[in-house]
Formats: structure tokens, sequence, C-alpha cells
């Protein structure tokens, strides 16, 4: 005996067991931001791979999940343990796993077929702080596609003597040749975007206390001269 249609009282039941596109949406954000930050590791540190697959591959979990239950089991566990595990684990590295993870548990709540006005605030609350995450994570993209910047100074002296010191401990990579001037010699540094602003004025002054030292010019990340 075949059964009748499905009651509008059961379709909707049987819709709200199914995965909200928008909890997939912040979930997937999530590992966008894992690749993201695995990006701008691999960039400085590649010896670092290992390290990145281990706690970013869990991410991927959630998305794997068809039903609510499952979902937000998966979303819950997941979440929760990396996020532990990167405040526990902060000083060797591991809060760079906080973000993603912190999506997963936004993504836990961000269901709006919910009818209840705490469910409500609940997915705007998350929908909120998933956007805020986003923005950061897209200026945190650019800086990473967009490369280094750098610094570049003429001074008197030999190089050999400047490219080893502390001073230049925040440059990614450091070069001198002559600057055409007899006696004087010009140093180009490079350093990371995600350098702070004060590092940055360290590494400046550093260059301008050289001797006999011309102007620093600020290449951004463009070329040198």
């Amino acid at each position: 005996m075949e059964s009748g249609p499905a009651s509008p009282g059961q379709a909707g039941s049987d819709e709200l067991e199914q995965v909200h596109w928008l909890q997939r949406v912040i979930a997937g954000l999530g590992v966008f931001f894992a690749f993201v930050i695995g990006i701008a590791i691999l960039k400085s540190a590649r010896e670092a791979l290992p390290f990145l697959v281990v706690p970013f591959l869990p991410t991927v979990w959630p998305l794997f999940a068809r039903q609510q239950r499952t979902f937000r089991h998966r979303c819950l566990v997941v979440g929760t343990t990396l996020c532990v595990l990167g405040v526990l684990l902060a000083c060797v590295g591991m809060f760079f796993v906080i973000p993603s993870n912190v999506m997963l548990l936004l993504a836990v709540a961000a269901d709006p077929r919910r009818k209840s006005v705490l469910a409500r605030i609940r997915t705007a609350v998350a929908v909120g702080v998933a956007g805020l995450i986003t923005a950061g994570a897209c200026v945190m993209f650019g800086n990473v596609l967009a490369g280094p910047a750098g610094y570049s100074v003429e001074f008197a002296g030999d190089a050999n003597a400047v490219t080893g010191g502390d001073g230049l401990s925040g440059a990614t990579s450091v070069s001198s040749g002559p600057s055409g001037t007899p006696g004087r010699t010009r140093l180009t540094i490079t350093y990371s975007t995600s350098l702070f602003g004060d590092e940055r004025r360290e590494l400046r002054e550093y260059l301008e206390s050289l001797p006999d030292a011309g102007p620093v010019e600020d290449c951004g990340r463009g070329p040198c001269r």
C-alpha cells in the first residue's frame, strides 16, 4: 500500500534535519581560513608542512555531513577540541588553528529556519562574527599574495659589517651592492607584511643609524632601486 504525500508539518521537519546552506558556507569559510593561514606559514617556513596537515584536516570533516545532527556534532567536536588545543599550546604556535575552528562553532548556531527568538539571535551573531573574521582573513590573504615590502638605503662602509647585525632580525632577505658613489654601499632589505608597526619602525631606525646613512627609501611592495 503506497503512502500518501507528506504533510506540510512532516516536510518542514524533514527540511530542518538537513544542513542549511548558510551553515555550510560558514563552515566552508573555516576551511578557507585554514588554507590561507597555512599558505602564510608555508611562505616563511616550508618545513612546517607536516605540522599544518594534522590540525587543519579535521576542519573539512563537518562539510561531508548531510544531516543536521551529524553536522552539529562534528562542528562541536572538532571546533571545541582544536580551539582548546590552540589556547593551551599557543606558546608553541598552535594559536593559528583558532580562527578556522571558531567558524565551525559559529556554524552550529547559524540556522535561520529555527523559529525561536533566541535561535534567530544566535544566527545573527554567528553571521556577524563570521563576517568580521572573513574580512580579516581576506586582508591577510591579500598581504600573502602581495608579497613582502622593503627598504633601501645608501651608507658609508662595508655591507659585511651590517648584514649580520641584530638590527636586521626582522628582515626576510638582505642584499647589498655598490651605490655608484665611491666608498658607499646600497643596502636593500625586504620584510614580511605581517611585521608589526613597532617592528617596522625599529627596522627603519636601524637603517637610519648606519654610518653616514642617506634617506631610507620605502619601496612598499614594489622593487627597490
